[in-house]
């Protein structure tokens, strides 16, 4: 207190000092009471309009691109947060082995092609001449039949005519040179006989042999399969090659964005490694998990009202596309069994995918979001 100051002027500070302080309890219970009731009432219109979980992120489909030959990596033309686009090639593997080894296998084709040209020009040359051969033998086998056919009838007749003159010989009928002629008839007729039967046998004997030559023909078609089977293998392994060839170029399926890159030029590939990781930013959706206490409560085709932790001040919709038909405990590496008989009963979670729109490239995977389904 001021030994200046008029007693009276304090009694009257101190009053109103006293009186103010009831006042400012009553407005900051007013205030404290006001914003539990704001938040019991938001809690409420919550807790009945929507269902709330922020167990939930941004999900894309991640495609690994990686190679299916194995060789040191020649080039890899993208980085991360690159953009690509739908058959853009991102890395090579080196190709010049599979390429040398084409060219091996096209000197094999063209031999293999030259080899089938010469039994194909061997096989017209070995038909047309065993085929004239055929015929000449054919007709003059006819003509050798015919020639001991008539020998035959004429020995036929020599013999009887000699037979006959036997039987009147001594008479007067006939002579001694009569018979003497029709001897030497009938043994010329025999040896001409025997020389035609001689040439019949000689005529089929030459058929023979060129049937045998036409043989050759099954031996030559019989080369020319085995040497066509081999080009065809020849084909299959360059088609092989060509394809171990536009294989070692690694392409994007999809127009994306690189997510992550696990190699450089000057590495070595093995098949099957991964070189790099995109995704399609257009193709977005949130996975959530709910939990099994409020899977009643939802449908697909709900409207909901999505939070992006990143993007705090902005509201997002989406829709329920699909409920999930196992719990998420089941696809776990590690069961849970409960061999000892010891049991806590914990809420299970089911996952829900949500559709979302993307807004401008900010909506990215793996972003924590919250999500209020609109039971409305």
């Amino acid at each position: 207190m001021n030994a200046d100051s008029p007693p009276g002027l304090d009694r009257r500070t101190t009053a109103g000092a006293g009186r103010r302080r009831p006042l400012a309890r009553l407005v900051l219970l007013a205030v404290v009471a006001g914003g539990i009731f704001l938040w019991a009432a938001n809690w409420a219109r919550t807790t009945l309009l929507y269902v709330h979980e922020s167990d939930a992120r941004i999900v894309s489909d991640m495609i690994t691109l990686a190679s299916q030959s194995a060789g040191v990596v020649a080039t890899r033309s993208v980085d991360e947060g690159a953009r690509v686009k739908a058959g853009q090639v991102v890395a090579t593997i080196d190709s010049r082995q599979a390429k040398l080894k084409l060219g091996e296998l096209a000197a094999e084709l063209e031999s293999a092609d030259a080899g089938l040209a010469r039994l194909d020009a061997e096989i017209i040359l070995v038909d047309r001449s065993t085929t004239s051969h055929i015929a000449s033998a054919e007709s003059r086998l006819v003509e050798a039949r015919a020639a001991r056919e008539s020998a035959g009838q004429e020995y036929r007749f020599a013999e009887s005519e000699f037979q006959r003159s036997q039987a009147l010989q001594g008479g007067a009928a006939i002579t001694a040179s009569r018979v003497d002629r029709t001897r030497a008839d009938y043994l010329k007729q025999q040896q001409e006989l025997a020389r035609t039967a001689a040439q019949v046998k000689t005529a089929e004997a030459m058929l023979g042999e060129a049937k045998v030559d036409r043989q050759r023909l099954e031996v030559l078609r019989s080369d020319r399969a085995t040497l066509l089977a081999k080009r065809q293998e020849i084909v299959a392994r360059m088609d092989s090659q060509r394809a171990d060839i536009e294989l070692r170029q690694v392409v994007s399926p999809v127009d994306g964005v690189v997510s992550r890159t696990f190699i450089t030029a000057g590495e070595y590939a093995s098949p099957g490694q991964r070189i790099v990781l995109l995704h399609d930013p257009a193709n977005i959706w949130i996975e959530a998990r709910f939990r099994e206490t409020d899977i009643r409560r939802l449908s697909v085709g709900q409207t909901v009202h999505v939070t992006v932790d990143a993007y705090p001040d902005e509201t997002f919709e989406g829709k329920i596309q699909r409920i999930g038909q196992a719990a998420t405990s089941e696809f776990a590496l590690l069961p849970t069994p409960n061999p000892t008989g010891n049991f806590t009963k914990v809420t299970q979670r089911l996952p829900v995918r949500i559709a979302i729109q993307q807004r401008d490239g900010r909506l990215r995977p793996g972003m924590m979001v919250e999500v209020y389904v609109d039971l409305k």
